[in-house]
């Protein structure tokens, strides 16, 4: 099971908080996630949108990620994550995917106080 919680965090002096995953091993490298278009409240629900034409069975399965170096190929019940930075591809249950990308969108909807 993920074990996960979310954060702000100054990154460069003088710029916004950005929000942050933290992940513990041995699926860390999903930490990657909070990158790129799934930083966003809309990326999020997009792929969401796209994760749940796979669960009705519309697609067959859809690849995604927050950077290139860690990419998911999610089908409806096992996801495979691939990690550019040397690890090993590593399985998970699709529901375990989508249960974080809900969680990380309640959170950046709460940062930016939508309900």
């Amino acid at each position: 099971m993920l074990k996960y919680k979310f954060q702000t965090k100054v990154i460069w002096e003088g710029q916004p908080a950005r929000p942050l995953m933290k992940i513990q091993r041995p699926y860390q490298m999903l930490e990657d996630l909070c990158n790129g278009h799934l930083g966003t409240l809309k990326g999020v629900e997009k792929t969401l949108s796209q994760i749940e034409k796979v669960m009705e069975g519309n697609k067959k399965k859809i690849s995604f990620g927050g950077s290139d170096a860690c990419i998911i190929d999610l089908s409806v019940k096992t996801s495979v994550i691939s990690y550019g930075f040397g690890e090993k591809e590593k399985e998970i249950a699709t529901k375990e995917i989508i249960a974080l990308l809900k969680d990380w969108k309640k959170f950046l909807g709460s940062i930016l106080n939508i309900h």
